[in-house]
C-alpha cells in the first residue's frame, strides 16, 4: 500500500544557497593539492611504480597512471619539486626510471584515444601503440629533451623526446620494466622483446643488444657492469650480471628460495640492493667482497622481516635473514593498536621527518637489526614495507623505498595495485626514518566505524576500501587530522579476497557497520557488480579485513563457484576466506538490473534495481565464525514506489522507519549517457515499511540556475547532502521537509580543487555528539578523500 501526501518540490534559485561556515581538509594524501610557494601543486601520486635517485637525493618517480597527471613527478626532501601534469593526451607513463646528470630517463606508453589523435602530431596508427622512453631534462621534468629521430608529440614540450621501442597492438603491454644508465649508455629491458637493449646516452643511437628471458630492474655497478632481474614475472624471478657489451659473467648472486625480486640499485658503498617483495617484504643487501675475495655476499637486510604483515610475537613472518626494528621515536606510541577501537590505536605518523632515536642499533650500517617492539599484522610503521616496487640510494648513503600496497603490476593488468596506497620512504644512514609520503586512495570513499568514537569524542576510525585511519578531531591544521593505523588488505594470507578478482582491482566504497556489538565494512563498487562483506579478528589478523561474504547481483567471471545465471550470494562457512561452492546459494533469479546497495546501521542490506523496486536483506545474526547471515529465504522486496520508475540510491533510516530514494521519474526520465549518476529526483518516504507515505521530493536540476548531475547521497542527523558530479559541490538540504540549506566546495585548503565524483556511493556523513558533522567526499584527481566540517550555525573547527 502507498499512500502520497500532498507534496511541493523544492526550488532553489541561483542566490538561494547560502556559505555555510565550513573548513575543507582531508585524510589518506600527505599533501591537499594546494600549490606551495612556488607554483608546484602538492600531491602524492595514487601509484609509483620506479623510483630513482640523484647524488643529491631528489627522486624522480614513475607510474603508467595517475589521475591528476603526475605518472612522472620529482621529489626532494619529501616535498614535490615539480606539481603539474607531465603527460599530454595520449601519453600515459611506466615502470621504470633512470637519471644521470642531464636527463631524466623513464618508461612510457604513446597511444591515439581510440584512433581520435591520428595525424595530429605523431601518433601511432588506430588500433597500435608505442612503447619506449621519454628523455626529460632533470631541470624541467615536464620539457622534453629531443634528439634527432625523437617521435610523438609534435605540439606539446615534451615533442620529439621519445624513444620508440615497440610499436605494438593495442591490446599488448610492451612496457619497459627496467632501465639504467650512465653519462655514456642507457640500458633498457625490453620485455616484450626479450632483449636488454643499449643506446647512447646521448644521441639515443641503439647500440648492442642481447636475448634476455623477460628483463626486468636494471642496475648498474661502479664497475660499469649491469646486473638485472630476469624472468621477472615468474614465480622465481633471478639476477644475472652482464659486462657492459652483454656478456654473461660467472659471478652471480643466489636469492633466498622464497625472494621476489622487483628493483635493483647500487648504494655510496657500492652494495647491491634488491627489493625482495614476497613474503619477507625487504630489501636484501649484498656487499662486494674484501680480503681478496670476489664477487658479492648478503650483508644483511632493511626492513623488518614480513613487513607490514609482520608480528614479532608471533614469530617470523618469512624465512631468511632477520629484519631491522628501531627503538620507539619520540613521535610514536609503542601502545599496540587495535582495529576496532581508534581510541587505543597506535597511528603512523605522516609528518615529513622524524626525530632521531636515542638508540639505533644495528640501523643501516650494516643493516642486521634486532626485534624489540611488537605489531599486530597490518599495523604500518617504520621498516614495515607494503608491495615493495622499487628502491633507490644517493651519495650521502640515504636509502629509499617505493610501494603500492601490491608490487610492481602484472603484465597486461593497467590497474593493479592503483589505489592500495602508494608510499615512498626516505632512511639515513643510520636507520633513521627521513620522511614517508603517502597517496593512498584512489575511487574510494570514507566511513566512520561509530563503535569506535572515543569517551571525549575527538577520537575515533575511519574506514577505506584497504586503509584503516585514526582522527584526532581535536587538531585544525588542514590534513593534520588523520593517521594510517592499518591495511587491510592481507594478500598472502587471503588471495582470494575479491579484490583481486572484482571490476578495477578495488574493493570500493565502505559502509562500517556493528552488528551484535562487532565492527564490519561492506563495499559496493563503481558499477555494483556485487556487495563486499568484511569481518575482523584483531586477536588473531590484526588490522586485516578478513573476506566474510558477497552478494552479487550480476553474472561475473569471478568467482568461478557462483552459479551460471542469475543472483547469488557467499558466505565464508568454514572461516578460510575463500569461496567454496558448497558456501554458495542462489535463486536463479537475472539480477542483472540492480543499480545500488546500501547497509543500514542495523546491519540489514538494501538493494535497488531499474525496474523491480527496493529488496531488503534482513541480518539473521552472526553464525559460528562471526560472519553476518544473509539468505534469500528472509529477503523481501517493495514494489517501484511513486513517483519513482528507477532506482538509483537508497539511504534507510531504521530508527525512525524512514527512506531516501532517488532515481527517474515518468516526468524526468532517465539519461542513459549518465550511466551512473543519482538520477534527477531524490525522495523521503515516511513509516516505509507500512504506509510508506511520500513527505517531499526535491528536483535535482532545481539548485540554481546552472545545475549540475548529481553522483551522491547520504543523510545524517536533520540534514541530506548531494554531490554534484562535475563541480564536487555539496549541497545540503533539510531532511525534514526537503528544503535547500548551502553548499561546500573544495576550499583552498586542497586548492579549490576536485576531481569528478563517479561512484554510487561517493559520500557518507556522521554527526559528533558536539554538533558537528562530518562529510567525507571521493576524490579521485589527487588521490584523496575530502572531509569537510562543518557545525550548523557555530564557527568552522
Amino acid at each position: 500500500m502507498m499512500l502520497v501526501a500532498a507534496v511541493a518540490f523544492s526550488v532553489l534559485t541561483a542566490d538561494g544557497a547560502s556559505v555555510l561556515n565550513y573548513r575543507t581538509t582531508w585524510i589518506g594524501n600527505t599533501y591537499g593539492g594546494a600549490a606551495d610557494s612556488g607554483g608546484n601543486r602538492q600531491w602524492v601520486p595514487i601509484a609509483v611504480e620506479a623510483i630513482t635517485a640523484t647524488p643529491d637525493g631528489t627522486l624522480p618517480s614513475n607510474t603508467p597512471w595517475d589521475e591528476g597527471g603526475g605518472e612522472l613527478a620529482a621529489w626532494r626532501n619529501g616535498r614535490a619539486i615539480y606539481g603539474w601534469a607531465t603527460h599530454g593526451w595520449g601519453n600515459s607513463g611506466g615502470d621504470a626510471i633512470a637519471v644521470n646528470d642531464k636527463y631524466v630517463y623513464a618508461g612510457m606508453s604513446i597511444g591515439n584515444e581510440g584512433g581520435g589523435l591520428v595525424g595530429r602530431g605523431d601518433y601511432p596508427d588506430k588500433g597500435r601503440q608505442w612503447f619506449g622512453v621519454t628523455r626529460r631534462r632533470r631541470s624541467d621534468i615536464a620539457a622534453g629533451a629531443p634528439f634527432a629521430g625523437g617521435r610523438g608529440n609534435l605540439t606539446t614540450p615534451t615533442q620529439r623526446s621519445f624513444l620508440l621501442v615497440g610499436d605494438v597492438g593495442e591490446k599488448d603491454d610492451a612496457s619497459i620494466r627496467g632501465l639504467a644508465v650512465n653519462e655514456r649508455t642507457l640500458y633498457v629491458a625490453d620485455q616484450f622483446g626479450h632483449q636488454i637493449r643499449s643506446y647512447d646516452a646521448m644521441t639515443m643511437r641503439p647500440g648492442p643488444s642481447w636475448a634476455v628471458e623477460g628483463p626486468g630492474a636494471l642496475a648498474l655497478a661502479p664497475d660499469g657492469s649491469l646486473w638485472a632481474i630476469v624472468d621477472f614475472q615468474s614465480a622465481k624471478p633471478r639476477l644475472a650480471h652482464f659486462s657492459a657489451t652483454g656478456a654473461l659473467l660467472p659471478d652471480t648472486v643466489t636469492l633466498p628460495a622464497d625472494t621476489v625480486a622487483v628493483s635493483l640499485a647500487f648504494d655510496s658503498r657500492n652494495r647491491l640492493l634488491v627489493a625482495d617483495n614476497g613474503p619477507r617484504q625487504q630489501i636484501l643487501i649484498f656487499a662486494p667482497g674484501s680480503g681478496g675475495a670476489s664477487g658479492l655476499h648478503a650483508d644483511g637486510t632493511l626492513g623488518e622481516e614480513g613487513g607490514i604483515y609482520g608480528d614479532a610475537s608471533r614469530g617470523p613472518a618469512a624465512s631468511g635473514a632477520a629484519g631491522t626494528d628501531l627503538a620507539p621515536r619520540a613521535s610514536e606510541s609503542s601502545s599496540t593498536p587495535k582495529s576496532t577501537s581508534a581510541s587505543k590505536s597506535t597511528s603512523e605518523p605522516k609528518s615529513t621527518s622524524e626525530p632521531k632515536s636515542a638508540s639505533t642499533p644495528n640501523a643501516i650500517d650494516p643493516l642486521r637489526g634486532t626485534r624489540g617492539r611488537s605489531f599486530p599484522p597490518g599495523t604500518p610503521g617504520p621498516l614495515r614495507f607494503n608491495g615493495l616496487t622499487g628502491v633507490a640510494a644517493d651519495a650521502r648513503g640515504n636509502i629509499y623505498v617505493a610501494m603500492n600496497g601490491r608490487g610492481p603490476r602484472t603484465i597486461g593488468k593497467d590497474n593493479g595495485g592503483v589505489g592500495d596506497g602508494a608510499v615512498i620512504e626516505g632512511y639515513a644512514p643510520d636507520g633513521r626514518r627521513l620522511f614517508r609520503l603517502d597517496g593512498l586512495l584512489f575511487v574510494d570513499g570514507a566511513d566512520v566505524d561509530r563503535g569506535s568514537v572515543s569517551k571525549d569524542g575527538n577520537t575515533l576510525s575511519v574506514y577505506t576500501g584497504n586503509w584503516h585511519f585514526t582522527l584526532d578531531l581535536s587538531k585544525s591544521a588542514p590534513g593534520s587530522e588523520w593517521r594510517t593505523a592499518g591495511f587491510t588488505v592481507n594478500r598472502f594470507r587471503y588471495p582470494d579476497d575479491a579484490i583481486f578478482h572484482a571490476s578495477r582491482s578495488q574493493r570500493g566504497m565502505p559502509m562500517v557497520r556493528r552488528i551484535e556489538g562487532k565492527p564490519f565494512v561492506f563495499f559496493t563498487d563503481m558499477f555494483s557488480d556485487m556487495l563486499k562483506i568484511y569481518r575482523f579478528d584483531p586477536a588473531r589478523e590484526g588490522e586485516t579485513a578478513i573476506p566474510a561474504g558477497l552478494i552479487g547481483a550480476r553474472t561475473i567471471a569471478w568467482p568461478p563457484e557462483r552459479p551460471d545465471r542469475g543472483e547469488w550470494m557467499w558466505r565464508d562457512a568454514n572461516g578460510n576466506g575463500r569461496v567454496n561452492r558448497n558456501e554458495v546459494q542462489g535463486t536463479g533469479v537475472p539480477a542483472d538490473d540492480a543499480t545500488c546497495w546500501y547497509v543500514d546501521l542495523h546491519g540489514d542490506v538494501w538493494e535497488g534495481f531499474i525496474d523491480r523496486g527496493v529488496r531488503r536483506y534482513r541480518v539473521q545474526g552472526l553464525d559460528r565464525i562471526g560472519n553476518p547471515r544473509y539468505d534469500y529465504a528472509h529477503a523481501e522486496t517493495f514494489p517501484m514506489p511513486a513517483p519513482f520508475t528507477r532506482i538509483q540510491r537508497i539511504v534507510y533510516v531504521p530508527e525512525t522507519d524512514t527512506m531516501f530514494l532517488s532515481g527517474s521519474t515518468a516526468e524526468y526520465p532517465w539519461n542513459k549517457l549518465d550511466w551512473n549518476e543519482s538520477g534527477k529526483v531524490i525522495a523521503r518516504y515516511d513509516q516505509w515499511s507500512t504506509k510508506r507515505t511520500l513527505r517531499f521530493q526535491i528536483r535535482v536540476d532545481s539548485w540554481g540556475t546552472k545545475a549540475e548531475p548529481v553522483e551522491g547521497i547520504a543523510q545524517e542527523g536533520d540534514y541530506l547532502f548531494v554531490v554534484e558530479r562535475a563541480t564536487a559541490q555539496v549541497r545540503v538540504y533539510d531532511a525534514n521537509h526537503g528544503g535547500p540549506v548551502g553548499a561546500m566546495r573544495p576550499g583552498p585548503e586542497v586548492g579549490g580543487h576536485s576531481g569528478y565524483i563517479d561512484v554510487p556511493m561517493a559520500m557518507t556523513a556522521y554527526r559528533r555528539a558536539n554538533g558537528e558533522y562530518l562529510v567525507f567526499v571521493e576524490e579521485d584527481s589527487l588521490g584523496k578523500v575530502i572531509l569537510y566540517r562543518w557545525t550548523p550555525g557555530g564557527p568552522p573547527h
